[in-house]
């Protein structure tokens, strides 16, 4: 789907060397999903089907196929029979492929013009691309998008060519007929034009234009802008902007704020994948051979060590895990070198005493090659699996089960994971998962051993960061409210009592997942803070709940050991209060080590005592409380006693 995303043109291409013509609609058919998606984001008119090495390649044969294998017609513009007779001649060969109206030259016939009279129109047709850079779709007035057009447009990135198109929805959320000729699309919204438009049930409305952008452009292609947006009203469209990051690449929300500050305006558009290439590759062609580049660049090329290295064990074959090795070897996980090793079978890994040249093994098994256990219901790696735990110790040892299609193929997973999980780690990856780049590499880093130091992250320029490793001790604190709401708390973990802890805040919104993400991986442990100031919120498991996927993501990536949720300004947090929260709210029980709940009277508790006022009951509560913080953070840390 990455690929497909950066075409124009797409040619499915089949050699009847492979035995059948079984290109759809029959059984064992080998294209049925890819000719589907040529034809959704390329559209019919850019798709082409060539089957090669035939025997007869007849009008009748072609009518014949055609008859059987209906979907060619439906989904592709043409279709091309040849052969091998006809590559022999090659000037025959030439005039087939001329006959197909895509293969056509503009001039219609390339012996008119010489190469020489060619080359300079190639050129000035790179110069020149033929379609904008980035188009903007609105239902607002294109006045506001002027500051967008004049930052997109500027040399910060790149001179980019920025177009705008209004756009008219119906109550369904229809899109009349567009054209997206454009390599990005941004669907604009100013919440100066009123409030964002959903269904009666809540719904968005641009949750179809933004699926029908995905298709014809491509997901990674596809950037949702929310403008004039208030912190408030962010914690409002919240399930509504988790459905937009499932259909786009990217959500950028801008507040008022931000627009009063250009350089912090550009950092925000920055955060933009699209956007953030953009201004690193400047919109240049450069006509000069890049031969002597990619030598120097070869030849300074430090060399790996064995411990950076993935291997990767199966008995598939090695283009099954292309997408995992394109992904392991991305700057997101550091381009760490990943090699590929047949297995001769289930129960024996093939390598020879000391070759083993990795420091993380992946044993990966797909569905696309048959079952994971055998019919006695026996795991089919358990001997391999041993075999490079006792090389690489378990905590560098991965099984990874890919292309679960059903709820039996996940439950059996989930039963294989808890007869493992003592002995070596299990990741599983269902179909549908492999869609979505960011839930992929969720999943991936949720094990520590894939995620990177930060002192080894690549930054914009592809150079090495200088930023050392973080202390063990540091404590991430993460909520929707504002820093100064949990300052109290914050003068407690990094005060000598508890042990002198570097605390650092990550204030959560929606759109901004991949900063959280980041955060956590320079944390030891998580805080889940909420400030109950505004009235009554749900953390999770209930409609409109504020934190479901970032106490998942926490208890996922540091462990449930590690999670602590802290609920503040309650005007009751005794233990009843508790048993409600968790009884309500139960995967705070089954993601968090613990729930610490505290009153609108902490302030008062932490003032020096006078020994005439009367006992408080919440005093010993926020006493109980603080102890219960500091015995928890005190595990893989020392801090000093702390008494109430």
């Amino acid at each position: 789907m990455n690929d497909l995303s950066q075409c124009t043109f797409g040619i499915l291409y089949h050699t009847k060397n492979r035995g059948r013509v079984n290109i759809t609609n029959v059984n064992d058919s080998l294209y049925d999903e890819e000719l589907e998606n040529l034809n959704k984001i390329l559209g019919k008119d850019n798709v082409f089907v060539v089957i090669d090495d035939l025997e007869d390649n007849s009008d009748q044969e072609k009518t014949r196929i055609l008859e059987n294998q209906p979907s060619i017609g439906m989904l592709a513009s043409d279709f091309l029979l040849i052969s091998q007779k006809q590559k022999a001649d090659k000037r025959q060969l030439e005039r087939i492929l001329k006959s197909i109206k895509q293969f056509c030259h503009p001039s219609g016939n390339f012996s008119n013009h010489s190469l020489q009279d060619q080359r300079p129109k190639v050129l000035n047709e790179t110069l020149a691309p033929t379609k904008p850079t980035i188009a903007v779709f609105s239902i607002s007035e294109e006045g506001h998008i002027l500051w967008l057009r004049k930052l997109l447009s500027s040399d910060i990135f790149g001179h980019q060519d920025v177009t705008f198109h209004s756009i008219l929805l119906d109550d369904k959320g229809e899109l009349r007929a567009v054209e997206f000729q454009c390599k990005v699309a941004v669907l604009y919204h100013t919440m100066q034009s009123g409030e964002f438009p959903t269904t009666p049930r809540g719904e968005s409305l641009y949750h179809k234009v933004l699926q029908q952008m995905s298709e014809k452009l491509g997901r990674g292609n596809v950037v949702m802008i929310i403008d004039d947006v208030q912190a408030k009203e962010m914690l409002r469209l919240k399930k509504i902007c988790s459905d937009i990051e499932r259909l786009a690449e990217d959500l950028c929300p801008i507040s008022p704020k931000d627009k009063e500050d250009e350089t912090k305006l550009v950092q925000k558009l920055k955060t933009v994948q699209q956007f953030r290439h953009m201004s690193e590759h400047p919109h240049k062609v450069d006509l000069a051979p890049q031969t002597s580049k990619t030598l120097n660049t070869c030849s300074q090329k430090t060399p790996t060590s064995q411990r950076s290295i993935i291997g990767i064990f199966s008995v598939s074959e090695e283009g099954h895990t292309d997408w995992l090795r394109k992904l392991m070897s991305s700057d997101i996980f550091g381009q760490r070198e990943v090699t590929y090793h047949k297995m001769p079978s289930y129960d024996n890994v093939g390598l020879e005493e000391g070759k083993l040249q990795c420091g993380v093994a992946i044993l990966y098994h797909t569905m696309k090659t048959g079952q994971f256990v055998t019919s006695q219901m026996e795991f089919l790696y358990h001997k391999v699996t041993d075999q490079l735990v006792q090389k690489l110790g378990k905590d560098n040892v991965i099984v990874m089960i890919d292309d679960l299609q059903n709820y039996t193929d996940k439950k059996w997973a989930v039963w294989v994971q808890s007869r493992i999980e003592k002995w070596a780690g299990l990741l599983y990856f269902l179909q549908e998962e492999k869609h979505n780049r960011m839930l992929l590499v969720q999943k991936l880093n949720s094990l520590k051993l894939f995620r990177q130091s930060p002192d080894h992250r690549p930054n914009a320029s592809g150079t090495l960061n200088t930023i050392s490793a973080p202390p063990s001790s540091v404590i991430g604190v993460f909520s929707c409210s504002e820093k100064s709401k949990f300052s109290w708390l914050d003068r407690l973990l990094s005060s000598e009592i508890f042990g002198n802890h570097q605390v650092i805040f990550h204030q959560i919104f929606p759109g901004n997942m991949k900063g959280f993400y980041s955060m956590v991986s320079h944390c030891k442990f998580g805080i889940l803070y909420h400030c109950m100031d505004q009235g009554y919120k749900p953390i999770t498991d209930m409609e409109n709940s504020l934190y479901d996927e970032e106490l998942k993501y926490l208890s996922t990536t540091l462990g449930k050991n590690r999670v602590i949720v802290v609920m503040d300004e309650l005007g009751n947090c005794d233990k009843e209060a508790k048993s409600w929260t968790l009884e309500n709210q139960p995967s705070l029980g089954m993601l968090a080590r613990d729930v610490l709940l505290f009153s609108k009277q902490k302030n008062k508790y932490q003032e020096k005592p006078n020994r005439s006022m009367p006992v408080d009951r919440n005093l010993g509560m926020f006493y109980e409380n603080l102890n219960t913080l500091k015995e928890i953070l005190k595990e893989g840390m020392t801090s000093a006693s702390f008494s109430s």
